[in-house]
């Protein structure tokens, strides 16, 4: 990953083909990096624990049994399956509860992949019409059996007043470049997407590791979409509702208590999704 970083690096340095960012600091030799627990989001997160994220997965126990019908391996490339470690364990189980729980009219998806398999098979288990809208430059080919709109192109690349007007109950599910810089898709959705929704909207953010740091091993993604999420939560405008990291981390008794030790993990799988709820 140091050498994909370096090449990375140095066709963006030299311009010949943008892969990055590069950021001038004069006193960047300076910064003492401390990759520690985040202090009040760990308090915060705790107090939650007992009470509003036992609250979501409680939520989610009318469906066990139909989410136990989603095999490991599956037959058809469309369908949902365990043996992934892009949408692993929780990040699927909550993401497909909350789905039949709330009933979305919308669902927007900015990325997609198997955590779409998820979302409609939770729709179509439920029975409910939804309007399912992803974002998505690259859609991946196993996707194409599934009943979604497609908008081929980046978040910069999309007139935001072309996306559908999510309502109370509606979901934003944001899975994207994780890297919040002037004009990213993470600037866009947190200074212009964000600020118009009404309350009653859930909002998905994956691979967060709140209140921790990222995964040692992916410090050369450079991610730091964290950052920007601790400051959106500071602010008291978003409501966590519920976080598959934090869970699995540091209350992991409680999923044997409500009776969701059956999640079968790859190796190595890291649960790392955050929902949010507006006010």
């Amino acid at each position: 990953m140091k050498l994909r970083k370096i090449f990375y690096g140095l066709l963006t340095v030299f311009s010949i083909r943008k892969l990055g960012y590069f950021i001038p600091y004069r006193y960047a030799g300076q910064v003492r990096v401390k990759n520690t627990t985040n202090p009040w989001l760990l308090e915060l997160f705790s107090e939650l624990s007992n009470s509003v994220f036992i609250e979501t997965l409680k939520s989610v126990q009318p469906y066990i049994n139909d989410l136990k019908k989603i095999t490991f391996n599956n037959v058809k490339f469309e369908d949902p399956r365990w043996d992934q470690d892009w949408f692993p364990g929780l990040d699927a189980v909550v993401a497909y509860g909350l789905v039949r729980k709330v009933k979305p009219a919308t669902i927007i998806e900015i990325g997609s992949g198997h955590s779409t398999r998820f979302l409609v098979r939770a729709i179509n288990d439920e029975k409910i019409r939804s309007n399912v809208v992803c974002i998505d430059p690259q859609p991946r080919a196993a996707l194409r059996g599934l009943n979604i709109n497609f908008m081929r192109l980046p978040l910069q690349k999309i007139d935001l007043k072309c996306l559908p007007v999510l309502q109370k109950g509606d979901i934003l599910f944001i899975d994207s470049s994780h890297i919040s810089v002037p004009g990213s898709d993470v600037d866009l959705i947190v200074s212009r997407i964000l600020p118009a929704l009404p309350a009653g909207v859930f909002i998905h953010f994956h691979d967060i590791f709140l209140p921790d740091p990222y995964p040692k091993n992916w410090e050369w993604r450079e991610y730091n979409e964290q950052i920007i999420i601790s400051a959106l939560l500071a602010g008291k405008k978003y409501n966590p509702i519920f976080s598959s990291y934090f869970i699995r981390n540091y209350a992991p008794e409680c999923l044997q208590e409500l009776g969701f030790d059956w999640i079968q993990m790859p190796l190595d799988a890291i649960e790392s999704s955050l929902w949010l709820e507006t006010i």
